[in-house]
């Protein structure tokens, strides 16, 4: 995949994506939560579009804009007596920006490629919601009941709490960064067509928000928003080679046609 310095900024990939993911949220100050508080993995999805810049020696740009399902499973106040799990659910408009290198290999005389990419990762957290669950526990630590649950949504604004439905948010960050790192494979399959598959880890930066950004009015309810997130990702793509002379020909055909009929 050698890309001569002449096409660059002419030709560049469009298509789009969709995969799971797997997650936690890590804590940052570990030893004011251990014993307190234990994150737990949680499955999400993430699916958007992508355009890829192709440069000299086989690197590119990668831009994507992705629909991003995370949230977080925290289990906390555990012990003989019970234990209360809250299980989020945030989405988030996620926005990539990656640096990528590609190593081409030919298989049964297909022309693809492997490749490794990296860069940042911004995300903007939508709106979310969630459930809390108590688990009550005799003497011995057996489960007594399925456990009591409470569904829950999110209010970003620093309002009166006023509603035991809603986990009031104040001094959370919105806008989260963090870093990615990928490797992955794409196909030609067929004319201009790509397939692509690829693994990534984000290694989240900025915190969700403060030690005591939330607010609720259930009694015993206590959380830690001091985390930030850990992401592995598989993800599978189809995009189309273009190439904007070509699309400027065709632009060009088209207002020529559109004139003749007006005659």
């Amino acid at each position: 995949m050698s890309f001569p310095l002449s096409m660059f900024a002419q030709e560049f990939l469009l298509g789009a994506k969709g995969g799971l993911q797997g997650f936690k949220t890590s804590f940052g100050k570990k030893d004011e939560v251990e014993g307190v508080f234990r994150s737990l993995l949680k499955g999400g999805l993430n699916g958007g579009a992508f355009i890829v810049f192709p440069l000299p020696d086989d690197f590119s740009f990668v831009f994507e804009t992705n629909y991003s399902v995370k949230g977080r499973r925290i289990r906390f106040n555990e012990g003989l007596n019970g234990e209360w799990i809250n299980s989020s659910k945030y989405y988030f408009l996620e926005m990539p920006i990656l640096l990528r290198k590609a190593f081409p290999v030919r298989i049964y005389n297909f022309p693809s490629y492997w490749y490794i990419n990296a860069g940042a990762n911004v995300s903007y957290w939508l709106k979310g919601a969630g459930k809390l669950t108590t688990i009550a526990r005799d003497k011995d630590g057996k489960q007594i009941n399925n456990g009591i649950t409470l569904d829950y949504s999110l209010e970003f604004n620093d309002v009166p709490v006023t509603d035991v439905k809603v986990m009031y948010l104040s001094d959370v960050n919105r806008w989260l960064f963090g870093l990615d790192f990928g490797i992955g494979y794409s196909a030609h399959v067929l004319g201009n067509q790509r397939f692509f598959a690829e693994a990534r880890f984000t290694y989240g930066h900025t915190y969700l928000g403060e030690k005591n950004s939330v607010k609720s009015l259930v009694l015993g309810y206590i959380d830690n928003m001091e985390s930030n997130y850990r992401v592995l990702n598989l993800s599978f793509g189809y995009a189309i080679n273009l190439n904007f002379q070509d699309l400027k020909k065709g632009k060009s055909t088209m207002d020529k046609e559109t004139k003749k009929k007006r005659r």
